[in-house]
């Protein structure tokens, strides 16, 4: 065999020298913790990404202090994220975390953001397969803006995915709204099965357990969810039992199609939110939906402990909410209200709406509307009015007109105000009471801050030709 020639010695020389330089370098960005830094500060090209604290190696285990991710829709954040896996699996095409725990989730939808029309994903199938064998995440919180919504308590599950279905298995999920004594917690847990292939069948069942204390007594709540059929068209059954409370029912639902509510028959028995959360008035509420797959349907309410508020009662007789869905728009033709109690009836309000292109629009009717029937420390009114809502784009307009023309003490009230991003703004408000008169404007922050500014002028206004209020002094402004 013939000795290589000085040219090819020294471009194999050169070929290894690369190979040598190569391995070097990704012995250390996969296996020094320097690497890793490197790597996950400095050379992950994803918009919008932030990683700082990061210790350990990327061959695993590696530790993240802090994790963020923001884009148009969302913001969210992961604080202490440990992991890891196996990275000799990748060459069988496969992913496979040991584990992966978080100290806390944070996920916060932000306001300003335009309804889009949903649509059924053309692929949801992982370019490999995964294979996550404990996630563990401490707590969370799930916001819309600067709003809690929900609080998560620790949680875990289990997900594989081998190509074809995802299978998901989740532990011990705690759940709670409010905080401190008169927090609502619910544990729930469950299993799904996910086809990755188009429509994308889907069966899954989470079974819950839930109780908080009222008066030193314990109130629980338990049952089932079940989910089956495809990510195109849902069926849902619930059977929910909340201390003397029922809910029953099943639904259709078509999340992608222009109308996503189908053949529905839901209903809630003798619900009490006091029950719930004991800073919440008692009620007795029987509330029941019904839809057709033609798209009509209707939402009644009734509630046999209507009561005033000053009694820790709801003011509302009744509500009944007829509507029709037709190619991407909600149509509300007949919205009617009986305020106060059978009793002692305080006004009504009707009206109509639409929901249509992610944009809600209300016109209420307000008439004959008795104050000191919603709360006796208000004086006996008899207002007529107009009430209309607007919601788009992330922003709550409301338009408010009241009047009453008889009786001692004339009253007139018009205001407008708007909830955007972070902020109620009060862009005007008018009230003429009696001799007495206010205008004002203002704006509060509804973020950390609570900062607010307003402005205003009084002339004559005498608090008691409004109302009875003990812990207001009778005064002429």
């Amino acid at each position: 065999m013939p000795a290589p020639t000085p040219t090819l010695r020294r471009f194999l020389i050169v070929v290894a020298a690369l190979l040598l330089l190569v391995a070097a370098l990704l012995a250390g960005l996969l296996g020094t913790e320097a690497g890793a830094r490197l790597m996950l500060t400095r050379l992950l090209p994803v918009p919008g990404l932030q990683i700082d604290g990061v210790q350990g190696r990327l061959l695993g285990p590696v530790r993240i202090a802090h994790l963020s991710f923001d884009d148009a829709s969302q913001t969210v954040l992961l604080d202490d994220l440990r992991l890891d896996w196996r990275p000799a699996a990748l060459f069988n095409g496969r992913l496979h975390v040991t584990t992966l725990r978080l100290a806390h989730l944070q996920v916060t939808s932000k306001l300003d953001q335009p309804d889009k029309p949903l649509i059924l994903p053309a692929r949801i199938a992982l370019p490999f397969d995964l294979q996550l064998d404990q996630v563990r995440v401490d707590g969370g919180e799930l916001r819309k803006g600067a709003v809690n919504l929900v609080t998560l308590g620790g949680f875990g599950f289990k997900l594989d995915f081998d190509g074809a279905r995802y299978l998901l298995q989740l532990d011990n999920l705690l759940a709670r709204s409010g905080a401190g004594s008169s927090a609502v917690s619910g544990n729930f847990s469950g299993q799904a099965s996910l086809s990755a292939v188009s429509p994308y069948a889907l069966e899954a069942s989470v079974s819950s357990g839930a109780q908080t204390q009222l008066r030193q007594q314990t109130i629980g709540a338990s049952g089932e969810l079940k989910l089956t059929g495809s990510l195109a068209e849902l069926v849902a059954t619930i059977d929910l039992t909340i201390n003397k409370a029922r809910v029953t029912g099943d639904t259709v639902l078509r999340p992608f199609a222009p109308q996503p509510l189908g053949r529905t028959r839901l209903s809630a028995r003798a619900l009490d939110l006091a029950s719930l959360q004991p800073s919440l008035p008692t009620t007795a509420l029987d509330v029941t939906l019904i839809a057709q797959d033609v798209g009509s349907g209707q939402l009644t309410l009734s509630n046999a402990e209507a009561g005033t508020i000053e009694a820790q009662r709801v003011p509302l007789q009744s509500l009944e909410i007829d509507f029709t869905q037709n190619k991407g728009r909600l149509d509300v033709g007949r919205i009617a209200a009986a305020l106060g109690s059978q009793r002692q009836p305080a006004g009504s309000i009707s009206g109509s709406g639409k929901f249509e292109r992610g944009a809600l629009t209300l016109a209420l009717v307000i008439d004959a509307l008795d104050a000191q029937r919603l709360d006796k420390r208000l004086n006996a009114t008899r207002l007529d009015g107009r009430l209309g809502l607007l919601a788009e784009n992330g922003k709550q307009s409301l338009t408010l007109d009241l009047n009453q023309a008889v009786g001692r003490n004339k009253l007139t009230l018009s205001a407008q105000a708007t909830l955007a991003g972070a902020a109620l703004t009060l862009e005007r408000a008018a009230l003429r009471l009696a001799d007495g008169r206010l205008d004002a404007s203002g704006k509060l922050a509804l973020d950390g801050t609570q900062a607010f500014a307003l402005d205003g002028k009084l002339a004559r206004l005498r608090l008691q030709d409004l109302g009875t209020f003990a812990t207001v002094p009778a005064l002429e402004l």
